[in-house]
């Protein structure tokens, strides 16, 4: 019979010892693949850290309330998605802001699968103020650089009003327009700053400028009144005394024809009128177009005429001025 085969291993004879050229090989080829190892460890580390500190969102919030501080608009504009009225969002606007972002601070960031939240201060003039970045992954390129985009900006809405006859007038803040009154108001995003905001008009209304503050734990909002213009006082007054000579050429009065005076209620037949003294007057407006012209300090008119008896008489009278006008086609016009 055959003699029993050993296992596999049982009865083999030792391993000849190494030589020392043999150990010198292995002990570099377990170090070889321990820096391999080491380096493969040290480039996870080194990308999660980048994708956090280069690459995440909280860099990309930084850079974004950075180019606000720094009134570039433009830049801040290639980092985010802006919809909707947008028009105050430009450099030239920005740049003519006081009051924009300081010492600005980016806080927590929070991520959310694609989407990431950043908390930011900053000091506005001498408050300080905060507020929350919303940012999208957009891409990521070669496997971990991710792309960001802020889609809910530093921003709030700017409401204007304007009165009635302010309707179609430029809205311009930093010499730039940026809109028109259209049905009452004017809407646009803008970013944190104090901004002078002007509303042109007419040749008889203006809007002027104010301020609003914007960034502020109130909503920016500013009501325009329409201003008269001086164009406007002078015509109104020059219609109101032309309405006076008018008057005064006439030599049968009524009631329909408007005048500040009636005739002597003992004449018969023709008046003659004689001003004496056209009245001090005061142009007053409304948002509505509306414009009162009144006296403040009388004129004086004389007059002759024949009585019912058939004598000729004479006499002087005061008289006061409370005119209403509007504005139809670009021209003063009576209201009634």
């Amino acid at each position: 019979p055959h003699p029993s085969q050993p296992f596999v291993g049982q009865g083999a004879p030792a391993p000849a010892p190494m030589s020392p050229r043999a150990k010198k090989v292995l002990v570099r080829s377990l170090v070889a693949g321990g820096a391999v190892v080491v380096v493969v460890v040290a480039g996870a580390i080194t990308t999660s850290v980048l994708r956090t500190t280069v690459w995440g969102p909280g860099p990309t919030a930084r850079s974004y309330v950075d180019a606000i501080a720094q009134g570039d608009a433009d830049t801040a504009a290639s980092l985010s998605e802006v919809t909707g009225d947008a028009s105050m969002l430009d450099s030239a606007v920005l740049q003519s802001a006081k009051d924009r972002p300081t010492d600005v601070r980016v806080g927590r960031v929070s991520t959310s699968g694609d989407t990431a939240y950043a908390n930011v201060t900053f000091r506005q003039g001498d408050a300080q103020r905060s507020g929350q970045i919303v940012l999208e992954r957009t891409g990521t390129s070669f496997l971990v650089k991710d792309e960001w985009r802020v889609t809910e900006p530093l921003t709030d809405r700017v409401t204007v009003s304007a009165a009635q006859v302010l309707e179609g007038a430029d809205v311009t803040v930093g010499g730039k327009k940026v809109g028109v009154i259209e049905n009452g108001s004017f809407q646009s995003l803008a970013y944190p700053g104090s901004y002078q905001v002007e509303v042109g008009g007419t040749e008889y209304f203006t809007g002027g400028t104010e301020t609003l503050r914007v960034g502020s734990s109130s909503s920016p909002y500013a009501d325009f009144e329409a201003k008269p213009t001086k164009q406007l006082e002078t015509d109104a007054e020059q219609y109101v005394s032309d309405l006076i000579d008018d008057c005064a050429a006439k030599t049968d009065i009524s009631y329909a024809d408007g005048c500040p005076w009636y005739g002597p209620y003992d004449a018969d037949g023709a008046v003659q009128y004689d001003v004496r003294s056209k009245p001090d007057l005061e142009v007053q407006s409304s948002g509505g177009g509306l414009v009162e012209v009144t006296s403040t300090a009388d004129g004086r008119i004389g007059y002759s005429y024949t009585d019912y008896f058939g004598d000729a008489q004479k006499g002087e009278d005061t008289f006061d001025v409370d005119v209403y006008l509007k504005v139809e086609d670009g021209k003063l016009v009576s209201a009634y």
